[in-house]
């Protein structure tokens, strides 16, 4: 991670954006080859077409190794939830769950500003803003209890009172809409330097209905325009024509998915819009140089 962040360096990249669409598949990529959005990305960035994912393929042990660039036998992540017999399932919902550094937790030493949203196992993270992915498994428990403990209490409660008009209970498609305002709100205001959005609504349509689904072919569509606002931001869609505005301090946009489908497949796509620095990063599948 050293090589990544460090700091009191006089050049650093002012917006690092990762993106995770849970439940992407590579039979996917025609059908985001159509949409705007996901075809500026693949178009103007890198698209990996095939790589192995850590085993197990869930999304807990994934985004953990995402993060931290280590095998589930290393960070301590080897499935979604804990056994406790005769109880319910108790998630790993909380960044002390992990046992190795991870890429926010080097930005946030570095004296860059992070943002995780509903990003897996970030709850209770030194992040200058953490919207926590969690919810109430057990009697006695309530959800808004747990979302100010496990996340950046007046963050949240501004972004309830400016967003919360998207939120439909729990239903995952108003979730992703109200995640995506937050990350285009810190995006506009320069809030932060590395932002990591957790959008969840594919993998949940694809479980409950199928993965060819009209249902799951509607999310991606619904993606595709969540995407597209964080494209729009003054500084951040350039593509050439002279339409995007570039601030001077965002020279570098990262914004990575990835998806995965049942428990032997996986696909990682890392789209990079217009990079102006290489950086290496290391993953489970290698070292990458961005």
């Amino acid at each position: 991670m050293d090589t990544l962040f460090t700091a009191g360096s006089s050049q650093r990249p002012a917006c690092l954006i990762l993106v995770s669409v849970d439940g992407l598949a590579a039979g996917d990529y025609a059908i985001l080859r159509e949409l705007p959005a996901f075809r500026l990305l693949l178009d103007a960035g890198a698209c990996v077409r095939r790589v192995k994912g850590v085993y197990p393929t869930q999304t807990y042990p994934l985004h953990a190794s995402l993060v931290t660039g280590t095998y589930p036998d290393t960070h301590g992540i080897a499935a979604n939830t804990r056994l406790k017999p005769g109880e319910g399932p108790d998630w790993f919902w909380y960044r002390r769950d992990l046992r190795v550094s991870t890429l926010y937790d080097a930005a946030t030493e570095a004296g860059l500003r992070v943002g995780t949203l509903f990003w897996p196992r970030a709850g209770g993270a030194a992040n200058a803003y953490v919207l926590p992915e969690i919810l109430p498994t057990r009697r006695g428990e309530h959800l808004m209890t747990l979302v100010m403990k496990a996340g950046t209490p007046g963050f949240v409660l501004h972004m309830l009172l400016r967003y919360g008009y998207l939120l439909r209970g729990l239903r995952r498609r108003y979730l992703d809409n109200f995640t995506c305002a937050c990350a285009t709100h810190l995006i506009r205001r320069g809030k932060v330097d590395l932002l990591l959005l957790h959008l969840f609504d594919l993998d949940a349509t694809r479980h409950r209905l199928g993965t060819r689904s009209p249902e799951a072919a509607r999310v991606l569509r619904e993606h595709d325009r969540r995407l597209e606002k964080i494209l729009v931001i003054p500084g951040i869609a350039q593509n050439g024509s002279g339409t995007g505005r570039c601030r001077p301090s965002h020279r570098f946009l990262a914004i990575g998915l990835i998806g995965y489908y049942r428990q032997l497949r996986t696909q990682l796509k890392a789209l990079i819009c217009r990079t102006q620095r290489v950086i290496p990063i290391s993953t489970p599948c290698g070292r990458l140089r961005y």
